[in-house]
């Protein structure tokens, strides 16, 4: 996953606009405990060793409130969901490039 967000630092803002366009995207929703939880991807964060980006998400339920998760060791699984999201965008943008192309 690192590398295809790696990747887009080449281009000028291009993390910005995917970040932008996936900010808050619901992930997965899911009970817990007998409370629904829901989990979206926040934000891309620059290592601090500067190679590579963390993936900052957050859950929300209307009992506990919004919960900041950053240990993406911790939360494979939401880093497996969001690549899945992001392949998604990236091919229909793919799609809309060679239909607007013609």
């Amino acid at each position: 996953m690192n590398n295809i967000i790696n990747s887009l630092e080449d281009y000028d803002g291009a993390i910005e606009r995917l970040q932008d366009g996936i900010e808050n995207l619901l992930l997965l929703n899911i009970e817990e405990n007998g409370t629904q939880v829901m989990y979206h991807f926040k934000a891309f964060e620059p290592k601090k060793c500067g190679v590579g980006f963390d993936y900052v998400f957050y859950k929300y339920s209307k009992e506990r409130g919004f919960k900041f998760l950053k240990d993406n060791t911790k939360y494979k699984f939401l880093v497996k969901l969001l690549f899945l999201e992001i392949q998604e965008v990236i091919d229909i943008q793919n799609v809309y490039m060679e239909i607007n192309s013609d």
